[in-house]
């Protein structure tokens, strides 16, 4: 009698010890899916960094060609 009172009162210190320090399985899911999504928010920021600045170095390099077309025509024309 006292053995399975000696272990019902270990088991709920046990349940009691993991809900006040561990985390639910769905909490830590939850979380696991906050940092995803923080993950593929700044992956998706850089890439959109990058294409901007890939837009901008081309235009600057039609920019360049543009000019030196023009330049070509003046001098023979």
């Amino acid at each position: 009698m006292f053995a399975s009172w000696a272990y019902g009162l270990i088991f709920f210190a046990i349940v009691a010890i993991n809900h006040k320090y561990g985390k639910p399985w769905s909490e830590a899911r939850q979380q696991n899916h906050q940092h995803a999504r923080a993950r593929k928010t700044r992956y998706e920021t850089h890439r959109q960094a990058e294409k901007k600045e890939f837009r901008e170095r081309r235009a600057k390099r039609r920019q360049a060609k543009r000019e030196e077309e023009l330049e070509g025509q003046r001098l023979e024309g």
